[in-house]
């Protein structure tokens, strides 16, 4: 037998318990729970077991993920859920509460990354080796960005964050490289 959905205010308490910590007079997870409750049982079930995973994490962490989490419901299946929070938690260890939510909000940049990795290259995948990478060439550390085309502007290197042009990942992967070398030299030399 099908569970029917949670009603607003059973998700609202539900994500009270979880947040309680964080939560003040004017932090709410109201508008989480009303937005939650257009979801199917198995949906809000999974959001909720995201939320109460992100809370063992960080409870600023969790208020977050309610408020900006909640859009990448509607974009990923239950098979591509788990790999997000867990980008979105690995992205809280390396950065911190305020790149995990820039993270949650590029949802859909995710997707599009996930669709293109299957030949493709993600550029979170090699982004931190890319840095030491390019720290190697001249001692002179580099940012690593994503963006929609490839650029510099001297102490950034903004990279796509897929790239799928060939239909072999060896040579997306090559493509990537070159690219970061080749952005690398134009900071280096002077050439932009």
């Amino acid at each position: 037998m099908k569970k029917a959905p949670l009603s607003v205010d059973e998700l609202h308490e539900r994500l009270e318990e979880l947040c309680s910590m964080v939560l003040t007079v004017r932090r709410s997870v109201r508008g989480a729970a009303e937005d939650l409750a257009a979801f199917d049982r198995p949906a809000q079930e999974r959001f909720l077991a995201a939320v109460e995973l992100v809370t063992s994490t960080s409870d600023e962490l969790a208020y977050n993920f309610c408020m900006f989490g909640r859009g990448a419901l509607r974009l990923l299946d239950a098979a591509k859920w788990d790999d997000w929070v867990q980008h979105i938690l690995a992205t809280y260890d390396r950065g911190g509460v305020l790149k995990s939510i820039v993270a949650m909000q590029r949802a859909p940049d995710y997707v599009a990354a996930a669709r293109a990795t299957r030949a493709g290259v993600a550029l979170e995948e090699l982004a931190g080796a890319l840095e030491h990478f390019l720290l190697g060439l001249a001692g002179r550390p580099l940012k690593i960005a994503p963006a929609e085309t490839a650029w510099t502007d001297t102490e950034t290197v903004y990279l796509p964050a897929a790239v799928e042009r060939f239909g072999e990942r060896e040579r997306n992967l090559h493509l990537l490289k070159a690219t970061a070398v080749h952005l690398w030299a134009q900071a280096w030399f002077g050439t932009w």
